[in-house]
């Protein structure tokens, strides 16, 4: 990967440099953008906005920012955009964005950081819990309403809230890179259950057969597709039905006490599949992840 710098931004003419990248990012109309004004707002209020600069270059390819939070519990920084141009996504700028995030929320002394994302990106999914070690235990359904970006058009905005614990040994070893060696046939094999039974129908297309919401195993694997976003492009009705069906089963499944704690995506059968891993057993408990959540 190129090099690249990620520090806070200094100037309006960076902040303003955010509005196109949010373009470029997500399709995004302008009624849609965080604006300038509000970006250069919230550093002045305690929040954080980041750049990720290309070295050579100089120029903004990627930018995140969050803003203080409080949960009636305490107060947290909630991130809420993490955006790289395309050309440059896939390629760990996203991942240096938030660790940076990271650094700057502990020197402020925050031990927690929440997003959402949606679900069924898979991609997203592998950065934040495979890769930044956040859980989840909060599913919102229609998060933001009706989006008309290019990314979120056509689907209901559901989201996973997710708890980012900055302080905790499970984040740091996930951000060494220390991950665990488990397979999806490893985790089948000591009594694991898979939620919802999925059939391929086009090479790299699955769709749900059967979900089950009445599993009582420690852990419990929740499949999404390969690429939402590919399965838009090619039938918006299948893509509608991963939507609503793994709602129902993240939904069920966190009433029950259950807290999604991993991501995995593999090969099986030639096909790539990704699952998300839930447990039951107190997260801190769990041989899967290190001790890094706090009790409520």
């Amino acid at each position: 990967m190129e090099e690249v710098v990620i520090r806070e931004l200094k100037n309006i003419e960076e902040f303003a440099r955010c509005e196109e990248i949010q373009r470029q990012a997500w399709g995004m109309k302008d009624i849609e953008i965080v604006p300038l004004h509000l970006l250069v707002t919230v550093p002045k209020a305690g929040g954080i906005v980041l750049g990720a600069f290309n070295k050579k270059e100089g120029s903004l390819i990627g930018f995140c920012f969050g803003f203080i939070g409080h949960d009636g519990k305490r107060f947290y920084l909630h991130s809420h955009m993490n955006a790289v141009i395309p050309e440059k996504q896939n390629k760990g700028v996203g991942r240096l964005l938030k660790l940076k995030q990271r650094e700057c929320a502990l020197q402020r002394g925050f031990n927690l950081i929440k997003w959402t994302f949606d679900p069924l990106e898979g991609l997203n999914a592998n950065l934040n819990f495979r890769k930044l070690g956040v859980i989840s235990r909060t599913y919102i359904r229609n998060c933001y309403g009706e989006m008309r970006d290019e990314l979120n058009i056509g689907l209901e905005t559901d989201r996973l809230l997710v708890e980012w614990w900055i302080k905790s040994k499970h984040v740091e070893e996930r951000i060494k890179g220390n991950f665990p060696s488990y397979s999806i046939e490893e985790l089948l094999s000591e009594n694991a259950s898979i939620a919802n039974e999925t059939i391929p129908i086009k090479p790299n297309f699955r769709k749900i057969t059967k979900i089950n919401t009445d599993l009582t195993s420690e852990t419990v694997l929740i499949e999404i597709p390969e690429s939402i976003q590919k399965i838009k492009t090619m039938n918006m009705k299948l893509a509608r039905d991963w939507r609503l069906k793994t709602r129902e089963l993240f939904e069920a499944y966190f009433r029950k006490g259950y807290v999604a704690i991993d991501f995995l995506s593999e090969k099986i059968d030639g096909q790539r599949r990704n699952f998300y891993i839930l447990s039951k057993k107190p997260v801190w408990k769990t041989k899967i992840s290190h001790n890094f959540i706090e009790r409520n």
